[in-house]
């Protein structure tokens, strides 16, 4: 005698409206929410699984996942937090005042991205900010590559150990910066915003979007 079982989905039919909050928490499995649904607070937990955001937390977004990819596209959000241990991070579309962006291994994306303060720490992965706009980035990373494509905020600090520093910035920048090993090019400009640069063994290569 045997027994088969798939494994169990769990499908919650809403109807079209702003809710005050949704928690989730799961052990094991994807979780998905659709564009067409509005929460004043977004909370989830999880431990294996791919999570996939596209309804907004109009005052906070709170993510927290062991094992899987984090996915936010479309999003409008006071406050953005999400963390993970081993997974990538992609957020499409989003405006947000602060966010905040915690992982250890995997790779970290942004495209189109409006806020005012990005946070972002990772042990392993690289970070790329394409059109990522705001006025504080604070970006740390022990081995990885940090690439800016068309990014800028007026305040910038970046910080990895084994990678490169790279890409286009969209305005001028009094460059301040430090490395052990490593070749540097950076703008020869002394006005603008700051841009602080630190590495272990790594280049350095910024130019400024013309």
């Amino acid at each position: 005698i045997g027994f088969n079982f798939k494994t169990p989905i769990i499908k919650v039919y809403l109807n079209k409206n702003t809710y005050d909050s949704i928690i989730i928490n799961e052990d094991t499995g994807d979780i998905k929410l659709p564009k067409e649904f509005s929460f004043k607070t977004i909370n989830i937990s999880a431990s294996t699984g791919d999570i996939s955001c596209h309804a907004s937390g109009c005052e906070y977004t709170k993510i927290d996942l062991s094992t899987g990819n984090i996915q936010l596209t479309g999003i409008n959000s006071n406050i953005i937090e999400l963390n993970t241990s081993t997974g990538n991070v992609t957020l499409n579309d989003i405006i947000s005042s602060n966010i905040k962006l915690n992982s250890s291994t995997g790779k970290t994306s942004l495209t189109n991205v409006l806020t005012s303060e990005l946070i972002s720490n990772a042990s392993t992965g690289d970070i790329v900010l394409n059109n990522v706009i705001g006025s504080k980035f604070v970006i740390e990373r022990s081995t990885g590559d940090i690439l800016f494509n068309k990014s800028d905020a007026q305040e910038l600090y970046i910080k990895t150990d084994t990678g490169d520093v790279c890409g286009t910035l969209l305005s001028d920048k009094i460059f301040k910066y430090d490395t052990d090993t490593g070749d540097v090019d950076l703008p020869n400009v002394m006005s603008g915003g700051s841009c602080t640069i630190t590495t272990d063994t790594g280049d350095i290569k910024i130019s400024i979007e013309s």
